[in-house]
């Protein structure tokens, strides 16, 4: 699925990637609309999602680019925003 996909155009977050107070640590790109979700790799229960267009979550953080190609059942990871994404299939 190509990242610009009019079919698929937004992603789930929360508010706190959205505020900047913690950093995109984890990325998951799952079958179907707003498969994509972008978190910050701590627990979500109890959080409101929120569902943003995915070209805002690159000017969020940049660096998500790389990951416009992470196939349907994958994930990337990584411990900081500095650190290399790492990806495997769930």
């Amino acid at each position: 699925m190509d990242w610009s996909d009019p079919l698929d155009p937004v992603a789930i977050t929360t508010d706190s990637i959205i505020s900047k107070s913690k950093p995109i640590l984890l990325v998951i790109h799952e079958a179907g609309h707003g498969g994509w979700q972008f978190m910050d790799g701590e627990d979500v229960a109890g959080t409101k999602p929120r569902v943003v267009p995915k070209d805002e979550l690159l000017k969020l953080d940049p660096t998500v680019e790389e990951l416009t190609d992470l196939p349907i059942d994958w994930e990337a990871r990584r411990t900081n925003p500095s650190s290399p994404w790492i990806r495997r299939q769930r």
